[in-house]
């Protein structure tokens, strides 16, 4: 037996729409927030979902500055370049790193804030750069025959700063060496230091060694990336 007015509800009430059209309740929809949320930290966190996450933007570089880099990378395997011919190794490898850097930098703009003390950074970045291709008077040649202007290589040094804190954040710590992992390095590893004691070039040594960190990261993240990057040229003498 049953009460009146469940049987009149029952005569009444039309038929109930399919289940999936009523409101969800409100701590279901908080959980699918919460959810959402985390696979979209999750694809910042993997960093090959830049496209999604709105940073898919048209990056230009000049011949000059592909030239320039190409150079520094001849410069630091030792090799000696003519004006106007590079190994199309050389020329590959500047390009992708430069996209990776570019990429990198720009997530890290995405977080509202700059790396702190960045000019001072993007200094020692720049003696960094010169030991690599052997010392400051080469890397001023380097930019003067490619035409590169000071302001031009702080905002590559610049963009390598901010690349770099991203990586350290977001992929791999960088920035913390241990002294027995420098030590280390600097007994096996092919560096511009290796006629000086670990003592006497610590600090630029740890320096040189961070930057190689964050190189081997830049190559595996533009790994990761190179199905998501196009690249154009828009002038066919660059290929």
């Amino acid at each position: 037996f049953r009460p009146w007015f469940h049987r009149r509800r029952r005569r009444h009430l039309p038929s109930h729409p399919h289940p999936r059209s009523h409101p969800r309740p409100q701590s279901q929809q908080r959980q699918q927030s919460r959810q959402s949320q985390q696979r979209q930290q999750i694809r910042q966190r993997l960093l090959y979902e830049q496209m999604v996450n709105g940073l898919a933007y048209r990056q230009f570089i000049t011949r000059r500055e592909v030239a320039f880099l190409a150079r520094l990378e001849g410069l630091a395997e030792g090799l000696k370049l003519t004006p106007g011919e590079y190994p199309e190794r050389l020329v590959r490898t500047a390009i992708e790193r430069h996209v990776a850097r570019s990429m990198l930098a720009a997530l890290w703009i995405q977080r509202g804030t700059e790396p702190p003390d960045l000019p001072k950074l993007a200094t020692v970045a720049r003696a960094e750069m010169a030991a690599r291709v052997g010392g400051a008077a080469r890397l001023e040649e380097a930019m003067k025959l490619e035409g590169i202007s000071n302001d031009e290589l702080d905002l590559m040094l610049r963009a390598r700063v901010r690349a770099g804190f991203h990586v350290d954040r977001a992929i791999t710590p960088i920035f913390r060496a241990t002294e027995e992992s420098l030590r280390e390095a600097h007994r096996a590893a092919l560096h511009p230091f290796r006629g000086q004691k670990f003592e006497d070039c610590r600090d630029a040594f740890r320096d040189w060694y961070i930057v190689e960190r964050q190189r081997a990261a830049e190559t595996e993240f533009f790994q990761g990336a190179r199905a998501r990057v196009r690249i154009v040229y828009l002038d066919e003498r660059a290929r």
